[in-house]
């Protein structure tokens, strides 16, 4: 078994009822199971302007699944949800699921690269995953912790909202 994890984001539609249903639907794929997921967070977005603001949510799921198929069974999940495919990026969705972290593992593949490339850069992929495990690091052993406590120092969050809210599948 694997342990992933997850990031979820929604700011098209019943963003709360999109993020429920995302999580309800991984318990869904074969040989996989959520075991923690954080309370939603109201994050303002990054890289897109005047769009409304998103609520994003972290996941540890556990699964048989090996890190490609895993993403196909995100993308059907993110179809479930009304997410349209292909598109530009950083554009309103629906229902958005990344792979931050996939066990220890590092891929750069031409549909996937695990740790996700960017989550360094984004308070709402990462206080959501500390919420759900407060020790975790980077597959590199890089504490999350001491990337948001430098980063809030280097001033790399400039601009990024994130409010957790008390609200949860």
């Amino acid at each position: 078994m694997n342990i992933a994890y997850l990031s979820l984001g929604s700011n098209l539609g019943g963003r709360a009822e999109n993020l429920r249903l995302g999580l309800r639907l991984l318990n869904e794929v074969e040989k996989t199971r959520v075991e923690r997921a954080s309370t939603f967070h109201r994050a303002s977005p990054v890289g897109m302007e005047n769009a409304r603001e998103f609520l994003n949510a972290a996941a540890r799921v556990n699964t048989a699944l090996d890190a490609p198929a895993l993403l196909a069974a995100l993308k059907n999940i993110e179809r479930a949800a009304g997410r349209a495919d292909g598109g530009a990026k950083w554009t309103p969705r629906t229902l958005d699921i990344d792979i931050i972290f996939f066990g220890a593992e590092r891929l750069n593949t031409p549909s996937l690269t695990v740790p996700h490339p960017r989550y360094a850069e984004r308070l709402f992929v990462l206080l959501p995953l500390l919420e759900i495990e407060p020790e975790l690091a980077d597959p590199d052993g890089t504490p999350l912790a001491r990337i948001v406590d430098e980063g809030k120092l280097e001033n790399r969050f400039a601009g990024q909202m994130v409010e957790k809210i008390e609200d949860k599948a």
